[in-house]
């Protein structure tokens, strides 16, 4: 399990994928992912030890933000986050994010990393798969992190790929339908991941009527829906 004194880590048990789509739909959302590869974990069975990179896409951007800005921003967060608080024995530093994924981004990425815990080897600790969104063109990201939580973005991928597409806001807070993405409540972990479905699924108008690019707010708390696109760690 992730390490409890990190208040900033959301372990989510999230249920498992819907019935898979026979439509493909293309995801200009994905960051482009280097062709290493790297030990990760998998959202949808047994631990992998290693897994190849996706096929690298990404959406043409302004000159902005890249990857390691993004990055370097939510490390800052989880440095900040370790500092005010107080570890176990154990222990020895804060949680460090490890990204495949390189190059621009822009408001509405999505991405996958994992979170290595800094401990003594006598110190068993889990590592944790983080999957983000980019909230703003500023590098703001809000995330979900957890054991069972896609490493990789191509993880995050095989997992879009196997879950129902053409999902409506209203299926994805929806406690009686099992789809990854659906966590069952409202609150902001859950609204990180309507985030990053609508991405992956192009931000269709059917979740964004008003077409304001803010997917599904009337059926989330103003507050959540506030608190997830100032960015940082959701539970």
């Amino acid at each position: 399990m992730v390490s409890k004194w990190l208040t900033f880590v959301a372990v989510l048990t999230l249920v498992g994928c819907g019935s898979a789509s026979t439509a493909e739909t293309s995801s200009p959302t994905l960051a482009t992912t280097s062709s290493s590869t790297t030990t990760a974990i998998d959202a949808t069975g047994p631990p992998t030890t290693t897994v190849a990179s996706p096929t690298k896409t990404v959406t043409p951007t302004e000159p902005g933000i890249t990857m390691e800005d993004v990055v370097a921003k939510m490390q800052v967060i989880i440095d900040q986050s370790f500092e005010a608080s107080d570890p176990p024995e154990g222990v020895t530093g804060p949680d460090k994010l490890e990204c495949l994924d390189t190059g621009p981004l822009h408001r509405g990425s999505v991405f996958a990393c994992v979170l290595w815990p800094q401990a003594d080897p006598g110190l068993a600790l889990e590592a944790a798969g983080v999957v983000a969104y980019v909230t703003d063109d500023e590098g703001t990201a809000a995330w979900v992190a957890g054991t069972d939580t896609p490493g990789t973005t191509e993880q995050l991928r095989g997992v879009y790929d196997a879950s129902s597409k053409g999902l409506y806001c209203r299926d994805l807070v929806n406690p009686e339908y099992q789809y990854w993405f659906n966590t069952g409540d409202r609150g902001p972990a859950s609204y990180v991941l309507t985030l990053v479905y609508w991405a992956l699924e192009d931000e269709p108008d059917r979740m964004d009527e008003d077409r304001n690019g803010v997917p599904c707010e009337t059926v989330f708390d103003p507050d959540v829906v506030q608190e997830v696109l100032a960015g940082g760690p959701m539970q």
